[in-house]
């Protein structure tokens, strides 16, 4: 079976990570959270706006590069992410 790169992009608030969360499951796939990479490199509770353009490159590409690990393995993979100008 051909591996799937599922994207949900929504705007802050909108109920993406619920909606990713419910379909991941249904799909039994894995997910990748936009925010949830940028908590992990060290970045909970800041503002996106105080999170330099250097910091965000680093953070996308990151996803990304988690995104292309599961697609390699054959895996199809959930992609969340916010709809923004970085």
């Amino acid at each position: 079976m051909k591996q799937i790169q599922y994207i949900l992009v929504g705007l802050p608030f909108s109920g993406k990570t619920t909606l990713s969360k419910a379909i991941a499951e249904q799909l039994n796939i894995p997910r990748v959270n936009l925010d949830e990479v940028k908590e992990e490199m060290g970045f909970k509770g800041v503002s996106d706006n105080d999170i330099s353009h250097e910091d965000w490159t680093k953070i996308f590409n990151e996803t990304d590069r988690r995104v292309v690990e599961h697609l390699k393995k054959g895996q199809s993979v959930l992609h969340e992410t916010s709809w923004t100008k970085r």
